[in-house]
């Protein structure tokens, strides 16, 4: 059996994968307080075509109402990256203003010497409104 990895080009087979994955993945900068790269899933999510776009309207996604604030978000941030990890539910909306439910994981990560907030999300929006249905 032939392996797809091949050594001469990493990067591009992590790209691949990390890119394949049914996770919504961001890897922030904390030092340099910028969006350092995420994975396909985010811009399917969110409907953004690349980082940039994305870091420039992330308050708008992460703001949809008391108590889903860019504040409270960031205060949770803090907690993350004081070492207390989190997992929380949180209402989001996407570039069309479509609002949706995600799963958030909230990790600080040193890679290569540095701090990194790593954030996984999962689209729980359907999971969301079987639990509201009585039927």
């Amino acid at each position: 059996m032939e392996s797809c990895f091949s050594p001469e080009n990493p990067e591009h087979f992590f790209r691949a994968v990390f890119d394949e994955i049914n996770e919504a993945v961001v890897l922030y900068d904390i030092k340099g307080n910028h969006l350092v790269t995420s994975n396909k899933r985010v811009f399917d999510l969110f409907g953004y075509e690349d980082n940039e776009q994305l870091e420039a309207h992330i308050t708008d996604c992460l703001t949809t109402g008391e108590p889903y604030t860019y504040v409270r978000f960031c205060e949770l941030m803090e907690k993350a990256l004081a070492g207390e990890p989190k997992l929380i539910e949180w209402r989001v909306k996407n570039k069309e203003c479509d609002f949706f439910w995600v799963e958030v994981s909230l990790k600080r990560v040193v890679l290569a010497g540095g701090d990194y907030l790593l954030v996984i999300m999962n689209d729980i929006t359907r999971l969301k409104k079987a639990n509201e249905d009585p039927g």
